[in-house]
């Protein structure tokens, strides 16, 4: 017969884990961003008017740790633009443009 506290130890570890998850999924967008870092590369590409917009879910590649969302205006194009740039660990920054409009 099971020892009665081993239930108990099970579901404080599923609330554990439970807990874990809903904590990662509620901190990401905090620290996974880099808005200044953003500005400047979007800045330097001929960009106007840009504005971040905090984390872009599912936006960038598994090598990816940040990624900012934004909206910009494209003077080339001269329309504005919104789209991610993802950033990751000893490789440059990418800018990817998701739509045309806001």
């Amino acid at each position: 017969m099971p020892h009665p506290l081993s239930n108990s130890v099970l579901s404080f570890a599923a609330l554990a884990v439970i807990a874990l998850v809903a904590l990662t999924a509620l901190t990401t967008p905090l620290w996974a961003t880099q808005p200044r870092q953003a500005r400047e590369v979007l800045e330097a590409m001929g960009f106007t008017e840009v504005a971040t917009h905090g984390y872009g879910f599912f936006a960038c590649g598994k090598d990816d740790l940040w990624a900012t969302k934004f909206t910009a205006y494209n003077r080339q194009s001269q329309r504005y633009v919104r789209g991610v740039v993802c950033a990751g660990l000893f490789k440059g920054q990418t800018v990817r443009v998701t739509g045309v409009g806001l």
